[in-house]
């Protein structure tokens, strides 16, 4: 997954429309992946007033082995052979009706029937990866949409 995220040129319109922090299990390797948002801007120097210091066609994507963050938006679930398909979807999502559409096929919403099935599994891979630093995912920010 990260290479082939690296080897993409994302268009800032497909980037922007990606919440902040993504959790994508890979459900038959039992691999769990961060996809981050980041956000671009001409100068940090105020705490206020953010709109007008970004840069958001400059926005980029990361992709980490194993989760980082702790306030999951959003959660993805897929089997290995479905990345190479997910990619070409993130590279082509230009609307909320084609993140929308991206998410009916890959995302795990709230409502779903596997979320808490998907929250399990990934809070098990974190226990396993990283036992000392592991906690539970505070999902305030998790999106619904």
């Amino acid at each position: 997954l990260q290479s082939l995220m690296n080897n993409q040129e994302m268009k800032h319109t497909s980037v922007n429309l990606f919440s902040q922090i993504s959790f994508i299990l890979v459900e038959d390797t039992n691999e769990t992946y961060t996809l981050i948002h980041n956000n671009a801007h001409y100068n940090i120097s105020h705490l206020l007033k953010e709109g007008s210091q970004r840069i958001t066609q400059e926005d980029n994507f990361t992709v980490t082995k194993g989760t980082i963050g702790s306030y999951p938006n959003t959660i993805f679930r897929m089997k290995e052979s479905q990345i190479p398909n997910f990619v070409n979807a993130i590279k082509n999502t230009k609307s909320e009706a084609s993140y929308s559409r991206l998410l009916d096929r890959y995302g795990v919403r709230r409502s779903d029937k596997r979320f808490w099935p998907t929250l399990d599994k990934i809070h098990d891979i974190a226990l396993k990866i990283k036992p000392i630093e592991f906690g539970l995912y505070d999902l305030n920010r998790l999106e619904n949409r």
